[in-house]
């Protein structure tokens, strides 16, 4: 008996179409016809949707931000969490008599919407006590109740809404936002500070009144504390930069506020008031930090929306002489016997001892089409097993000689120099420079008064300090950035402008650069016309497969609705001639 309604599948291709509509779930637009009338971008989106609202978790459209990531495919694929039983195990027994805590990675977080939904499934689960989100880490801690909460659960149940967990990383680097968001903080109760005590001044408070040494004293401590608190950014990349030998926006923003605040200690020392810019330094400190902020944020809130890390090979169980042994595949040497269970990873080019398998090399080749291979052939590091059954390996290499060792290695790139803005800031110094020598030759040579020259200057310096191109440059990106966002682009570096503005011609090597490798169903509602028993029956052929066909319809029978009862019997599966399930009423195919 086979299932003989006809079902097409195409190879998904990217589309540069813009429609008016957007998905239910993430937010992004719709590009056919077909996808409006489902009103999802994606299966995944539809899949997540319908969680979301059966797990009556429907509030977090009311929290989300406007455009999110779309759902990754994967939320369909079981993901080993084996890892974190034993993980939650060590915690129980080093918390013992107390709370046991665990601090994990999460990847997937892009608003406060997500924030939210995560904290409603911990709460649902079972012996939960609390959990904290860190949506700029990109991390959570739990505490549970020992005995009654199950972490493999419920990060599977997280893995089901898009959020991948993994163990935590002890080298995360703390977000530049942050800093500037402490610098800000400071800087803001020091500018507060200075104009307090130079209202006065302005008020018409004379030399002579018994505390105006006193104000003007506080002025400049707390303006000192605004330039060590928040200028010390500027003056510290201005110097980096000039190391080596790059010209930055920092750099005339440290030049106005060093002439200012020198021209302002000076006027102090000589009880000069029209020396004096202590209110002027500390808020043009505090509008540049925010400025910069701004311009930060946008570019972290875009990678969260990513992945904030490269993805990282799964554990594999190694032959060894006392039994098999759970290791980190970076561990794998030459001649290592180990396991690789479906849908997971070939670390290391191996040789198979299995009697055949079936595995995917979308991901190292570009091409779409699984691949056959029969005992005893070379496996390439990066293929997938989308084989049914575990595949028994040989290595023939290390971790550290394997092609996904190097594929997985971080970008290194020399930092890029914005050569349009370099012209403009060299441009704009060398003529405020310029201006602010001969403003001082000239009033040198005219008056003899070295402190009025040094006004004359200090004054320049501090009228021309490029206060807009400061807070110019990062509105434009964040402006740039959130159309981007708004059609599902996500911008990840900050330098992104100037690269794209040297590109003069794109060349696509093949057709895997632009086909996912997973088909897309072009008539779903054959799937959804199915009698209940052949919808079981399709379902038990699919679910564990990792064929990207079987994916592909697994993925529309599990977004159309709640999952069928997979039909019970006995499942084969021959390489390259497809599965069967043999059953008590006959056999699907």
């Amino acid at each position: 008996m086979s299932v003989a309604t006809p079902v097409s599948v195409q190879p998904h291709h990217d589309s540069a179409t813009r429609a008016t509509l957007s998905c239910r779930h993430c937010g992004a637009a719709l590009p056919d016809a077909r996808t409006r009338e489902s009103g999802f971008c994606c299966a995944g989106c539809a899949y997540v949707h319908r969680l979301v609202h059966e797990h009556g978790l429907d509030g977090y459209y009311r929290l989300k931000d406007n455009l999110t990531a779309p759902a990754d495919p994967a939320v369909f694929q079981p993901r080993d969490f084996s890892w974190l039983t034993t993980a939650q195990r060590i915690a129980e027994q080093a918390a013992t008599p107390g709370v046991p805590e665990l601090t994990l990675d999460l990847q997937g977080i892009s608003c406060a919407g997500c924030v939210w939904l995560i904290e409603r499934l911990f709460q649902q689960s079972p012996g939960a006590r609390d959990i904290i989100v860190n949506a700029q880490l990109g991390q959570m801690r739990l505490r549970w109740l020992p005995g009654e909460f199950d972490a493999a659960a419920f990060a599977s149940k997280l893995h089901a809404f898009n959020y991948v967990v993994g163990p935590a990383d002890a080298d995360h680097a703390e977000p530049e936002s942050r800093s500037l968001i402490r610098r800000i903080g400071l800087s803001t109760a020091f500018a507060m500070n200075v104009m307090l005590f130079t209202l006065p001044v302005y008020f018409g408070m004379e030399q002579s009144f018994e505390y105006a040494r006193l104000f003007g004293t506080l002025s400049m401590a707390f303006g000192t504390l605004s330039v060590l608190a928040g200028g010390g950014y500027f003056l510290g990349r201005a110097w980096q930069g000039l190391r080596v030998g790059a010209v930055s926006i920092d750099l005339p923003i440290a030049l106005g506020l060093t002439g200012a605040y020198l021209g302002s200690l000076y006027g102090w020392l000589t009880h000069d008031e029209a020396f004096v810019y202590f209110d002027f330094v500390s808020a043009f400190i505090l509008l540049m930090l925010v400025g910069r902020w701004a311009q930060v944020a946008a570019v972290e809130r875009n990678r969260r929306r990513l992945l904030r890390a490269q993805p990282r090979p799964g554990r594999v169980t190694v032959s060894g002489e006392n039994g098999p042994e759970d290791r980190s595949a970076e561990s794998l040497r030459a001649n290592d016997r180990f396991e690789l269970k479906p849908g997971q990873v070939v670390p290391v080019a191996a040789r198979l001892e299995s009697a055949s398998a079936t595995l995917g090399t979308a991901w190292i080749s570009g091409e779409a089409d699984p691949r056959e291979y029969p005992a005893g052939a070379q496996l390439p590091a990066g293929a997938v097993n989308l084989s049914r059954t575990s595949l028994q390996l040989r290595a023939t290499q290390p971790w550290a000689d394997s092609l996904l060792a190097e594929l997985l290695q971080p970008a290194q790139r020399d930092a890029y120099r914005h050569q349009f803005l370099e012209r403009i800031i060299t441009g704009y110094l060398v003529g405020i420079l310029a201006v602010a020598a001969l403003a001082g030759i000239f009033w040198w040579l005219t008056s003899h008064d070295l402190a009025r020259t040094w006004s004359v200057v200090t004054a320049v310096l501090v009228v021309s300090c490029p206060c807009a191109i400061g807070l110019a440059f990062p509105l434009v990106d964040e402006i740039a950035t959130i159309a981007l966002r708004r059609v599902g682009l996500f911008v990840r570096q900050g330098d992104l402008w100037p690269r794209l503005a040297r590109i003069r011609r794109i060349v696509f090597d093949k057709t895997g650069t632009l086909t996912f490798e997973s088909p897309q169903l072009q008539n779903p509602s054959a799937l959804t016309a199915l009698p209940p028993t052949a919808q079981a029956a399709l379902f038990a052929l699919v679910r564990d497969n990792q064929h990207p066909v079987s994916q592909s319809l697994c993925e529309t029978l599990l977004a159309a609705g709640p999952a069928p009862t997979a039909l019970a019997g006995e499942l084969r599966e021959t390489p390259g001639c497809g599965v069967s399930l043999a059953t008590t009423h006959g056999t699907w195919t």
